[in-house]
C-alpha cells in the first residue's frame, strides 16, 4: 500500500486544538519513525503487504517528540492516514442533494431557491440588504466521519467561498454583498474536478456551508454528493 494522504486532529478539554493535514506522511516527523521502524515503510513511503505486530511505548514517544513538556489536561489524538490505491483518485461527481438549513440568526438576510440537474445546480439568491458575512465556517463529513472543519472570519479571508462570491454575487473589495437578485449556474463536477485538482477521497460527503453576521444569515447550505472512481476509457 502506498501511504501518501492523511491527517492528526489532537482535542482536549472537550475542544478541538490541533488539525494537521498530511499529503506525505512519511515526511512527518511522528509519524515517520513509526511506518519506517515499525511498518518497514520503503524510501518511497511503500508499506508491503503483510502482517506487523508491535508495540508503542506511548509516554516515551510523546516525551522524545514534545521534549519532555506538554499541555496539561485529556488530549485525544486520531491519526487518518490512507493511500491512493484504496479509496482516493480521479472521480465523478453525482450530486445527491443540496439544500438551505438553519443559520444561527433569527432572520435571514437571504432567500435561496435551489435546482439541481445534475450535475449543474442553478441558485436563484435575493438578497434583502448590503450585507458583509462576518463569521462563517465550512465542515465536511464523508461516509459518516467529519473530515475536516474550517473557520473563517469572513468569505473574503476563504480562498474557495471568495471566488465564488466575488464571481456570481458580486461581493466589493470590502466583503460586502449587495442589496439584488442574483441568479447563476454552477457545474458542479467541474468546480470540484478544478479545485482538487481531479483527484478525491471517493464516497458519499455532505458539505455545510455557513456564514453570517451578528445582525443575520446570510448563506447556509447542505451539499450532499458521491465522489465515484472515474472509469478509464
Amino acid at each position: 500500500m502506498h501511504r501518501d494522504l492523511g491527517k492528526i486532529v489532537a482535542t482536549s478539554n472537550g475542544k478541538e486544538v490541533m488539525r494537521l493535514q498530511m499529503n506525505k506522511p512519511c515526511d512527518h516527523l511522528f509519524i515517520r519513525p513509526i511506518l519506517k521502524t515499525k511498518l518497514n515503510a520503503t524510501s518511497q513511503c511503500v508499506i508491503l503487504k503483510g502482517q506487523y505486530t508491535f508495540k508503542l511505548d506511548y509516554e516515551d514517544l510523546f516525551e522524545s517528540y514534545y521534549a519532555g513538556s506538554f499541555v496539561y489536561g485529556n488530549w485525544t489524538f486520531k491519526a487518518t492516514v490512507y493511500g491512493n490505491h484504496c479509496n482516493f483518485g480521479p472521480f465523478t461527481l453525482k450530486l445527491e442533494k443540496a439544500i438551505e438549513c438553519k443559520g444561527p440568526k433569527r432572520k435571514n438576510c437571504t432567500d435561496v431557491l435551489i435546482k439541481i440537474d445534475n450535475p449543474i445546480i442553478e441558485y436563484n439568491i435575493l438578497v434583502k440588504e448590503d450585507v458583509s458575512p462576518s463569521k462563517g465556517k465550512i465542515t465536511a463529513i464523508a461516509n459518516n466521519t467529519e473530515m475536516f472543519i474550517i473557520h473563517s472570519q469572513s468569505p473574503c479571508t476563504n480562498l474557495f467561498i471568495k471566488y465564488f462570491y466575488h464571481k456570481y454575487l458580486n461581493m466589493t473589495n470590502s466583503c460586502i454583498v449587495k442589496k439584488g437578485r442574483y441568479v447563476f449556474e454552477l457545474n458542479i463536477n467541474e468546480v470540484f474536478a478544478s479545485f482538487y485538482k481531479g483527484v478525491h477521497v471517493f464516497g458519499v460527503w455532505t458539505f455545510k456551508a455557513l456564514f453570517y453576521n451578528e445582525n443575520c444569515n446570510f448563506d447556509c447550505s447542505l451539499m450532499t454528493m458521491n465522489f465515484l472512481p472515474k472509469r478509464k476509457t
